[in-house]
């Protein structure tokens, strides 16, 4: 959904970005339990629903990265979702690498990456990591000991700006997201011109929002689904679903994080005012 946002207000005027107003409270005790309640440990295949026998061949094709793509004629439902197949397929046939997460099912900034690469189908191998022993990182991460830290072909890269940056370098995601948008343009009704990955990299806009995204809405997460102890105790439910961890490791990570996390929170809150 970030990225979603931050590719439309692409095409927006400096002046036409809303105006950022406090978060509703409710917004983020709801999203508070939708966090504890989702699976945070399924493989994120982004095109196992593609199936080339979907497709029937016909005699008008075009062809990208040695893949036949059949065209898609405009309207229905079902164009819409053939569109997504071949876009998926495209991304699967490209030569995207193997990417491994390490991260806090509830943190923001782990969530900034991981809407990123939703959003470029880029398949990815998420690692909770334990927040009271963050033995997950030991001792291959050096000095570093915060997350998120993604592992793309062996390469460790700390932090959610660095790899934003490190995945729109990657050519299938930059073949994707190119395909993507010169397709939402066609359809777009304010027949906006088609944006592509350079132009959005260079955008002011795109800059705009992906600081509003790491400075200013990821300050407000934690404030809010953690607010009180009751609230930071629902949003550490996601540990009750990570096999990985022990029984005791979910209970001391439900009780501990949950009242660590609760303070922190507070003083967000405090400094913020």
């Amino acid at each position: 959904m970030v990225m979603h946002l931050i590719a439309v207000a692409y095409r927006r005027q400096p002046s036409m970005l809303p105006k950022f107003q406090p978060i509703n409270n409710q917004l983020f005790k709801s999203l508070s339990t939708v966090t504890a309640k989702s699976p945070p440990l399924e493989r994120f295949n982004a095109t196992s629903f593609w199936n080339p026998q979907s497709i029937s061949p016909d005699s008008t094709a075009v062809y990208s990265n040695h893949l036949r793509i059949p065209r898609i004629q405009n309207g229905g439902n079902g164009s819409s979702v053939l569109k997504e197949r071949l876009f998926s397929s495209i991304a699967e046939a490209s030569d995207s690498p193997h990417v491994k997460l390490y991260q806090y099912h509830i943190c923001p900034f782990c969530n900034i990456t991981k809407s990123l690469m939703a959003y470029s189908k880029l398949d990815y191998d998420p690692v909770e990591v334990n927040p009271l022993t963050k033995a997950e990182l030991k001792p291959w991460s050096g000095d570093y000991r915060k997350v998120p830290i993604a592992v793309i072909d062996g390469e460790q890269i700390d932090g959610s700006d660095a790899i934003v940056k490190a995945i729109l370098e990657i050519p299938a995601v930059k073949t994707y997201l190119n395909m993507r948008w010169a397709e939402e343009s066609k359809s777009a009704e304010d027949n906006s011109s088609t944006m592509d990955i350079q132009q959005f990299l260079e955008s002011d806009n795109a800059r705009r929002w992906v600081r509003f995204a790491a400075d200013d809405l990821a300050a407000l997460l934690y404030p809010n689904i953690c607010g009180t102890l009751s609230d930071s105790y629902n949003a550490f439910g996601y540990v009750d679903s990570v096999d990985s961890f022990s029984g005791l490791q979910k209970m001391s990570i439900r009780y501990l994080g949950a009242l660590a996390m609760h303070f922190a929170a507070s003083k967000i809150k405090s400094e913020s005012h």
